[in-house]
Order: C-alpha cells, then structure tokens, then sequence
C-alpha cells in the first residue's frame, strides 16, 4: 500500500507542474480572445497525465523530475528526495534525509516506512471519504428530487431545485425550479442543453474522482475549481454564438436571476448560475466571435504545453543497460593500501582541470582554485564511467568512512553538473566498485558478517543513490 501512495504522490507532483501551466495559460488564452472551451482541453491534458503514467521521455519535457520520491524512499535508511531542482534536493532534500533517516543500527524500525504505512492510511481514508461524499449527496438528492414532475422528454421541474442542473450520465435530466419562465426559461434551458450536448456530467464526474484520488495536492483542488468555470464558461459561449448584444443582455439577466438561488444541490450535478456569476455575465456581454488567429495560437499553446508536460525528462539511460568505466586506480584489486603520495589525471573532455587522488580525498584543481570533490579515509579505487547518461565522464569511486562504525561506500560525481551522490547504508551494509571486463558493478556486503548479498552493474536509473549536493 506504501508503495501506492508513493506512486500517487509522484503522478501528482508531476501533474501538478501542468496544473501550474494550465492556470498561468488560461488569463493568457482569454486576452488573446481564444474560445473558452480550449480551457476544458488544457483541463483534459491533466486528466491525462494523472489517469496515465506516462514513461514517454522527451527532451522538450519541463518537468524537473518523474519521480520526486525515488522507488526506494520507503525502505532506505538513509531517504532523500529528486525533484530535478538543485535549490530543493540541497534544502527541502536534506531537511527530509535528516528527519527521516534511521542512524540507529540496533533499531529496527524504519522511520520513512513507518511515516509512509501511516500517510497512506490517511490517504486511503481520504479517498474514501470523498466517494462516500459523492454517493451519499448523490442518493440524498435523488430523494429530494422524487416528487420532480415531468414538463417534457428529458426536462423536469420541481419545488426542490433552487438553481437548475442536469443531473444523470447515460441519460441525464435537466432540473429546473417552477419559479422560472418567459425568456429566463429559455435561455437557461438552453444552457443545461448545451451542459448535455457537451458531456459535461461525465467530464465533471470523471474531474471529481481523481480529485477524490489526489486531494492531498491542493494544486489538484485549484484544478477542479477552474474546470468547473472553464465548462460553464464554454457552455455559455456555445449558447450565445450568434446572438446580437441584446440577447445577450436578456442571457446574462438569466443568469443573474438564476444565481440567486440557493447553492448546495449536490456535488455531481452541474449547476447553472453557481460558478463566477460575475465574471460569466462580463465575459458574455463583451462576447467577440474568435478570429482565426486566435483559434491557432490556442491549438499551438495546447500542443507545446502537451510536449512539455505530457512527457517526462530524458534520463539518459536504458534499464538494460549496463555501464563502461575506465580504471584509474584500484588498491582494492591490489591488495595495498592507498599511499600519501598523489596520482594525477587529467581527461579529455575536461583539459583544464587536473584531477588529484590523495589517500584521503580526491581534488578537482583549476588554475585559479582547488575543488575537494569528496573525502574518504581512505580512497580505495576510482573508475570513470558515464553513469548519468550525459555523454560525460563521471568519477566512481569506493570509499571508507566513519568512526566507531566504519563502512565502505560508493560515491559518483558529476563533473558536468558538479553534483555529488552516494550509495550507503551505514552499519548494514558496504558497497563496493569493481570491474568485470570493461562493465561496472557495485558489490553489496553485509556489514557485520561481511557476506557478499548481491553483485549488480552500476545503473542510476535507480534512484539508489542519495543526492549530497
């Protein structure tokens, strides 16, 4: 169930950068004078990308990361976060390592699992009490809208309705109070039809049980809300098409009148006058016909946001892949201990930079400084390999460290990025670096009896390594 709610929580971060598009997009589309049902499309493109995990990688995606919280975050001692942006793994990322992470090797209780078993019991709870919501006010309003006499096919009035809807997926039926008649009538009937022609039950339906999946996002909320809007204010403009500024003077009356009423008929049905009276009366009188332009700019807008936020970022390696290195130096392999003297490297895609390997620390010096890359005590081996998948060496290294308890571990640092991660488990397990042939593996040893637990090629993609800086 954990593992779950992780799921959740990462198809929910990555649909919250395309809900945070969306609602920048949408004041941007209605100055242009783009037809207001392109915002139910740009809604729907959220649908989509929280019904569907999409794996499809592109390198026009803006979404910093796919998955936030790495398919480990529940079972690692040490858990760590991968949002793609550099500012929030160093502060929100470490603030999470060090709340989370469990030093305590005599205790066995895992801290982010027990957080996540208990966050998903919330969440869990959460999406229940919504569809129980749903289904109860659902039954509550069927009762109160039994005694609804029929005017004609698929329209019924009754004294319960304070403002009309339609209520119904297969075969919806238009609400509407007795107090209405004349034009009012007319127009709102209107309306409610259009609410039909255009599946909108359905569409709100489908909006609310997601929302009821993800509620935990407020992001998700704020989608919801605006999709409600956006489909009254499509359905306003496909009943106004065509009518001259008084008609839509006598429309936007009856909307006035219609919002008068009181709200609250229940969460499925669409109501007629509840969302954004105000604005919806100021958008139909200054109602323009879309010009072509504006209908094109709208169809581009849609398509360059589905490419960036329907994809998810290229992580530069296949899962089948396995990784080349190219030895520097290994004491491990040797059987020596790593000396005070110091090995020099410099390589080729980085001429100006000469890498220092001491016994204790490897250096990254320049002609105007001297970087520390990572600290060890000591160094065992260093290989360089492209393990980011950015075309670029990095520098693999398997080093000890700590006191009272020591273990061995693995470190990556990217030269391109100048991005530093590890692979520990302190006080239970070591990790080393070798090579078989020209491929990289990591050896994975139980840190108090020392038995080797599995032998694996070093694959990033992952998300086994925590993010130091």
């Amino acid at each position: 169930m954990e593992q779950i709610f992780l799921r959740a929580v990462n198809y929910s971060l990555a649909a919250g950068w395309l809900v945070a598009a969306v609602l920048i997009l949408r004041p941007l589309l209605r100055k242009a004078g783009a037809p207001k049902w392109f915002n139910c499309v740009l809604w729907g493109l959220v649908a989509l990308r929280l019904v569907f995990p999409f794996s499809i990688e592109s390198p026009l995606s803006l979404v910093p990361s796919a998955k936030p919280l790495p398919d480990n975050f529940v079972y690692s001692a040490y858990p760590y976060i991968e949002s793609g942006i550099t500012y929030v793994d160093r502060t929100v990322g470490a603030a999470v390592s060090a709340a989370l992470e469990t030093n305590d090797t005599m205790n066995s209780v895992n801290r982010s699992q027990v957080l996540s078993f208990v966050l998903s019991l919330v969440w869990i709870a959460g999406v229940a009490g919504m569809v129980i919501y749903l289904i109860v006010s659902t039954v509550i309003l069927r009762r109160r809208l039994a005694t609804a006499t029929l005017l004609k096919k698929d329209v019924k009035q009754s004294e319960m309705v304070r403002s009309p809807f339609v209520m119904g997926i297969f075969k919806p039926v238009i609400y509407m109070p007795y107090k209405l008649a004349g034009a009012d009538f007319d127009y709102v009937l209107a309306h409610e039809q259009a609410h039909i022609d255009r599946r909108d039950c359905l569409w709100k339906l489908l909006g609310f049980l997601l929302l009821s999946v993800y509620w935990f996002n407020p992001l998700m909320w704020a989608a919801y809300i605006f999709l409600c809007r956006d489909i009254e204010s499509a359905c306003d403009e496909r009943v106004i098409r065509g009518m001259e500024k008084e008609s839509r003077r006598a429309y936007s009356t009856a909307l006035l009148n219609c919002s008068v009423g009181k709200r609250g008929m229940g969460v499925c049905p669409l109501s007629f006058g509840e969302n954004g009276t105000k604005k919806r009366i100021k958008d139909v009188m200054n109602y323009r016909k879309p010009t072509f332009w504006a209908v094109l700019a709208a169809a581009v807008a849609c398509v360059i946001v589905a490419v960036c936020f329907l994809t998810n970022p290229v992580t530069g390696k296949n899962k089948s892949e396995t990784v080349q290195a190219v030895r520097w130096f290994d004491c491990l392999d040797t059987d020596e201990y790593p000396s005070d003297s110091v090995r020099e490297k410099i390589l080729d895609e980085y001429p100006d930079m000469t890498l220092c390997a001491y016994s204790d620390r490897l250096d990254a010096v320049y002609a105007d400084r001297v970087d520390t890359l990572f600290d060890g005590a000591p160094v065992w081996n260093v290989y360089f390999a492209d393990v980011t998948g950015d075309g670029s060496s990095d520098v693999c290294a398997t080093i000890s460290i700590g006191s009272g308890i020591i273990d061995e571990r693995v470190m990556i640092y990217d030269l391109a990025e100048g991005k530093l991660h590890e692979l520990s488990a302190r006080g239970k397990y070591d990790y080393t670096l070798y090579l078989e042939g020209d491929l990289l593996y990591i050896m994975k040893r139980d840190n108090t009896s020392g038995d080797v637990v599995e032998r694996e090629p070093v694959r990033f993609y992952e998300n086994s390594f925590k993010s130091i800086y």
